[in-house]
């Protein structure tokens, strides 16, 4: 059901709406045996088509994201950073590069959501268009954190909110190789170099500066794909017309105290 539209339709309600510091994403278990393979995760990453996601499921509530970092975040590397794009035909030939010409089979774990759950279904068909038979394993909350913790998945989706509001907390989060597992990175990804430009960004305060390193950590990351970087998400609220003076904050957490309601 699209609710932003029911709202629409009614005259004695308003809708909110605001870019969010959300992101979504595919945690890619670059230490399972077959996502290994860096040709199967790029393979992945080409076969989906983010805006079929966020026209089929979100109604048109966020757009495509081409890093962890939100734009609205300091830090983020510019939107002239390159977006995954679908191709098919290159997705099948990096599999069939991989030793995986005749398909082969994934599992990607989910939380409980209807809304995550109908995600990770869109995405369950476009991998299929490429040979890649993708099983859906549903979890309760408590399993689904101890299997990312311990690294017990192929596949995971993910959100994760920048409340602090600089990239540091999603790239180091995330990223970082002495995060993996609990601490955020749920890739399980190491690399060196990633770790420098990490560290770099998180050590200056010239924002520039760390919008550079950011920018050569996402050429890595584009590259390497420890995670597929889906959407930001965009903040709904719904309200009787009697509501003024409402300030929504990006990461959810709105602040009431200018909120005032008429009679």
């Amino acid at each position: 059901m699209n609710e932003i539209s029911i709202i629409e339709d009614n005259d004695a309600l308003q809708i909110y709406q605001n870019e969010s510091v959300t992101t979504w994403y595919l945690a890619l278990n670059t230490k399972d045996s077959v996502l290994s393979d860096v040709r199967v995760r790029q393979a992945i990453a080409k076969a989906i088509n983010v805006q079929e996601i966020i026209d089929s499921v979100l109604y048109g509530a966020g757009s495509p994201a081409n890093s962890l970092i939100p734009p609205s975040v300091i830090g983020y590397p510019g939107d002239d950073m390159p977006y995954y794009e679908q191709d098919i035909e290159e997705a099948k030939k990096l599999l069939a590069d991989a030793g995986y010409a005749d398909g082969l089979d994934l599992e990607l774990t989910v939380a409980e959501d209807v809304t995550r759950v109908a995600v990770c279904q869109v995405i369950q068909n476009q991998l299929s268009k490429i040979g890649i038979n993708l099983s859906l394993n549903v979890c309760d909350s408590s399993t689904y954190t101890f299997r990312a913790n311990d690294g017990e998945f192929q596949m995971m989706f993910f959100f994760w909110i920048c409340a602090a509001g600089h990239g540091d907390y999603q790239q180091y989060s995330l990223l970082h190789s002495s995060q993996q597992g609990a601490a955020g990175n749920r890739s399980f990804y190491e690399n060196a170099e990633a770790d420098e430009y990490i560290m770099n960004a998180r050590q200056t305060m010239d924002e520039a500066v760390a919008v550079e390193n950011y920018r050569k950590l996402e050429a890595i990351v584009d590259e390497e794909v420890p995670c597929v970087e889906l959407l930001y998400t965009t903040l709904n609220v719904g309200a009787t017309k009697k509501v003024i003076d409402f300030q929504m904050d990006g990461a959810g957490y709105h602040n009431l105290e200018s909120v005032v309601v008429l009679k």
